[in-house]
């Protein structure tokens, strides 16, 4: 299981582009909680996420499983305030060796009046690799 809580912009910095005007980036809050559980062949991995900033709030959650190398997930993201998005349907696949990963990534919105969609293509490498009997690497590896 992991944990986390952090805050971001916590001194409310000075984004202004002119000299004279004070726009303040607000603190934004982040949590999350995350579980993995190994069925043998299959890892299946959790990761929710809430975010709060001003007047908005995000809860996301995906799902994940890893079969040998290849790994899918889906999940949603909901908001709630001024200038939020309603709900959006997140899916993933991607191919994870030992010291590098390849992964898709889209999320789609989709209403009455608008549709929207963004999608990522990213590679990682990683320099020590990950240990395959430590859990947070486990853990990592199967949500990434």
């Amino acid at each position: 299981m992991v944990f986390g809580f952090s805050a971001m912009q916590a001194n409310n910095p000075d984004i202004s582009l002119f000299v004279n005007s004070t726009a303040r980036l607000p603190v934004r809050w982040v949590g999350l909680l995350g579980y993995s559980k190994d069925l043998g062949l299959l890892r299946l991995s959790n990761l929710t996420t809430v975010q709060h900033q001003l007047d908005i709030t995000t809860v996301s959650s995906q799902l994940t499983g890893q079969w040998k190398f290849i790994k899918m997930g889906i999940g949603g993201r909901t908001g709630s305030g001024n200038h939020s998005r309603g709900n959006w349907l997140m899916s993933s696949a991607g191919l994870q060796f030992d010291k590098f990963t390849i992964s898709y990534n889209r999320d789609y919105f989709n209403s009455y009046s608008l549709n929207l969609s963004s999608h990522e293509i990213s590679a990682a490498l990683y320099i020590t690799g990950l240990r395959k009997e430590d859990n947070i690497s486990a853990f990592v590896n199967s949500i990434l």
